[in-house]
């Protein structure tokens, strides 16, 4: 039996997160276990594993730094995921300033933070307060339509475009004050003809990959368009190898944009770190019809791309003459999904709030090094 254990680390005793998303968390665990050559042994259980001194943990939110380090993580190499020392910092509420130096603001917040990636992000603000949330509206919509979003909205649920001040005001009128004051609210320019790319990086028991790709859309079993994966090129190593692959002017802004992200990150939050990194880059055109790009948010959790982070990091770990991996992580809804051959079908779940959900993992091509 293998000494090494690995467990999946729920950060509340009613987790939030979907069935769905259960579903896929438990499927790729003994993965990851195989990969770090661990026991998987399920949900993590305090009493039972709490001085286990080789415990390789998979939480499935972003931890907060005081309780990584009470489970005994003080670096990013027992864990699947990333710490930072206050909530806040791991949603979307950060990728921007606040509309003045007085305007409300959570324990922790930095000011600097939302100065230095101002050219990495698109034009927008964060707001806790209601008259804050006002101010801030009437500035942006002067340069066209904008985009609401609740910082812990995912798969944009919960986010709506408001092109005039009196529909601003509609949509204050039905959030809740407490939300508006604890989690916040981005307000961010609209973009037409958007698409996402991925960027991201993780660290598996001495195995780094980079990755970048471009993110699809499906429809739900209810009609909306939302996330339905994307096309990932996966390296060997770090920022630096993904920058020098032949990519287009696009791609090597949104990986400029997110390592200059993540290094305020790290610079602005003290006690941020993470095995598992990955950023949402938008591209579109604003009102005004120039293009815009910019880091939407940061995902330092296990995720929907995870999938193939894992997929990707044991053909590397089997065969050390991978130079990349060109692979699909795909999300679709229906009771009558065609899986592709050759496709690892990763859970097949019916949630009980978004139907059924088919997840799976495509192998599209492995580049070998040069001789």
């Amino acid at each position: 039996m293998l000494s090494r254990k690995l467990a999946i680390y729920e950060t509340s005793a009613d987790p939030d997160y979907s069935h769905d998303f259960g579903g896929l968390l438990q499927a790729i665990a003994p993965h990851v276990a195989s990969i770090i050559r661990a026991e998987f042994v399920g949900l993590y259980h305090h009493q039972q594993y709490a001085n286990h001194d080789d415990l390789f943990l998979i939480p499935d939110e972003t931890l907060l730094t005081s309780d990584a380090h009470s489970l005994g993580l003080n670096d990013q190499s027992r864990f699947f995921g990333g710490c930072v020392p206050y909530s806040f910092v791991k949603t979307k509420a950060i990728s921007h300033q606040l509309i003045s130096n007085d305007a409300h603001r959570p324990l922790g917040w930095s000011k600097a933070f939302g100065e230095r990636v101002r050219n990495v992000v698109l034009q927008g603000l964060t707001v806790f307060d209601p008259s804050d949330a006002r101010a801030g509206a009437k500035s942006l919509l002067s340069q066209g339509p904008i985009r609401v979003k609740p910082p812990l909205g995912d798969s944009g649920r919960g986010q709506t475009v408001v092109s005039t001040f009196k529909e601003m005001e509609s949509y204050l009128d039905s959030y809740p004050l407490e939300a508006l004051g604890s989690q916040g609210l981005v307000l961010e320019e609209n973009l037409l003809n958007v698409s996402t790319i991925n960027v991201g990086h993780i660290m598996l028991d001495g195995t780094a990959l980079s990755y970048i790709g471009r993110q699809r859309t499906v429809k739900d079993n209810t009609g909306r368009l939302v996330f339905g994966g994307s096309a990932l090129m996966f390296v060997s190593g770090g920022w630096e190898k993904l920058g020098k692959l032949p990519l287009s002017p696009v791609f090597l802004t949104a990986i400029a944009q997110a390592v200059t992200y993540e290094k305020m990150v790290e610079r602005e939050y003290a006690g941020f770190f993470a095995s598992r990194r990955n950023y949402d880059v938008a591209v579109g055109k604003n009102a005004r019809g120039a293009i815009r790009s910019g880091v939407l948010e940061a995902s330092w959790r296990f995720g929907a791309l995870s999938s193939g982070e894992i997929a990707a990091a044991r053909e590397f770990r089997n065969d050390p003459t991978l130079s990349g991996i060109h692979l699909v992580v795909r999300k679709r809804y229906g009771r009558n999904i065609d899986v592709p051959v050759g496709a690892e079908l990763l859970c097949h779940v019916d949630d009980p709030d978004l139907g059924p959900i088919v997840r799976y993992v495509l192998i599209r091509q492995r580049y070998q090094k040069r001789p």
